[in-house]
């Protein structure tokens, strides 16, 4: 077991996983928590996100070239968990 320390946070590396699939999988967990918010008619704020100004099913498409309507990409970013 490997500690990685980076801006205060420490991740615990396991195996195969690397510091660039633990951080992935935190964004995808994010945008999945946003886009749950967005069906039910709630925006996260935008300083939150990554790319500022844009919805969580906006990031997704563009990042993951996913298509469909918002219920569709949550499903798709559903699968990738």
């Amino acid at each position: 077991m490997t500690y990685a320390h980076n801006d205060d946070i420490v991740c615990v590396l396991n195996g195969g996983n690397s510091m660039t699939n633990i951080r992935e999988q935190t964004k995808i967990e994010a945008l999945v928590s946003a886009l749950k918010l967005e069906c039910t008619g709630l925006k996260m704020l935008p300083r939150l996100l990554q790319d500022r100004g844009m919805s969580a099913s906006a990031i997704c498409r563009k990042d993951y070239g996913l298509k469909g309507n918002k219920q569709e990409i949550l499903e798709q970013m559903e699968a990738m968990i």
